[in-house]
């Protein structure tokens, strides 16, 4: 079956090719229990804020929450639920 949208035609066939999608996980959320939590320094303003960021997409994806805060010279990211 031939598409046309626009300037474009595609062929729509009926193989699939899906990969299944890869989870690498730069920080350890996937493996922390509610009461857990590491310690970090940020290199960067940017990069305490890349660890606050993922630390809230990894908790929407997985129904989890997580909180970042001050810890001495560092920060401290800890599951909270």
């Amino acid at each position: 079956m031939k598409v046309e949208t626009g300037a474009s035609t595609y062929k729509v066939e009926n193989k699939a090719v899906i990969r299944p999608r890869m989870e690498t996980n730069k920080y350890p959320f996937d493996k922390m229990k509610v009461g857990q939590s590491f310690y970090f320094e940020p290199a960067s303003v940017n990069h305490l804020m890349k660890i606050r960021g993922a630390a809230a997409h990894f908790g929407n994806r997985h129904g989890m929450k997580f909180s970042v805060v001050r810890d001495g010279e560092g920060f401290r990211c800890g599951r909270i639920k």
